[in-house]
């Protein structure tokens, strides 16, 4: 089988973990598995994300809760987190920290000691970035680990987990050929730990993806962009071409509509609470500018 590059920073060798953590930066990476699994969810989501740069004000719960949580398993304290941004997380970190108490008690799963936390790295082959929350040292080699909170544990998670293109990414860069999904379900505190590995097929699997994906973007914003280089702004019937929205993912996503919907289907501008941000780099990391 393939084996990805050994390196796990994109300034050089490995840095093992110390006692004082990196600094706490949630987030995934400008070309990461969210970036080419939101073209699968919907075009338009990608369009109106990527290319317009437009990001709900209000983070959803399940991710700050997330952030807030594994933090706390970093080594940040319940401080550190709150002054990141105080809106975000003053609503979950009571919650976080319970969960935290829960993952660390006496008689739960232990973790092996973290090399390294949140780095980029670079998937070999395909452009795609990766940020694995931790990378493990075990007595057998290195592995991954990722934490996931969990409303409930499914009779499918392990089949769920084994095909993560996300879980996938992260172990082809950090050049480990197994991963731990580490999930707390949220309202007892059990854990649950699924073992997931690497193969050629699930390799493949990823790379023919992103490539193709990769296609598909590269025709697509060309397309939007000569349209606006032409007219100053691209018509509503070719941009529903170009980036249709996905009817059947516009309702729900995480348990409300998606954070577009109003973009999408509102008449009032008002109802249309969004921040502008930065998105170019993955233009230029996929040589579109």
């Amino acid at each position: 089988m393939a084996r990805a590059s050994k390196r796990v920073s994109n300034k050089g060798n490995p840095k093992r973990s110390s006692a004082a953590p990196e600094p706490f930066a949630p987030g995934g990476t400008s070309v990461g598995w969210t970036f080419w699994n939101t073209i699968l969810t919907c075009w338009r989501m990608w369009f109106l994300r990527y290319v317009e740069g437009l990001h709900p004000i209000h983070t959803p719960r399940e991710l700050s809760l997330g952030s807030a949580y594994h933090g706390l398993l970093e080594g940040h304290s319940a401080t550190t987190i709150y002054q990141a941004n105080p809106i975000e997380y003053r609503p979950v970190l009571d919650e976080a920290q319970r969960l935290f108490v829960s993952r660390k008690a006496p008689g739960a799963p232990p973790m092996s000691p973290a090399i390294v936390t949140e780095q980029t790295l670079m998937v070999p082959g395909i452009p795609m970035s990766s940020k694995p929350d931790r990378i493990e040292e075990t007595p057998t080699g290195k592995r991954i680990r990722e934490f996931k909170t969990a409303a409930t544990f499914r009779e499918t998670d392990s089949q769920v987990w084994a095909v993560s293109g996300e879980v996938i990414g992260e172990m082809m860069a950090a050049g480990v050929d197994t991963a731990i999904v580490d999930i707390i379900e949220k309202r007892k505190g059990a854990v649950r730990q699924i073992e997931v590995n690497l193969t050629p097929e699930k390799v493949s699997a990823l790379v023919g993806l992103v490539e193709s994906l990769r296609g598909e973007v590269e025709i697509r914003f060309r397309r939007w962009s000569s349209f606006v280089k032409v007219d100053g702004k691209i018509s509503p019937s070719n941009l529903d071409r170009l980036f249709p929205k996905s009817l059947s993912n516009c309702g729900y996503q995480y348990g409300r509509p998606c954070p577009y919907y109003e973009r999408c289907w509102s008449r009032s501008a008002g109802s249309h609470l969004y921040v502008k941000k930065q998105t170019s780099n993955w233009r230029k990391f996929l040589n579109l500018e």
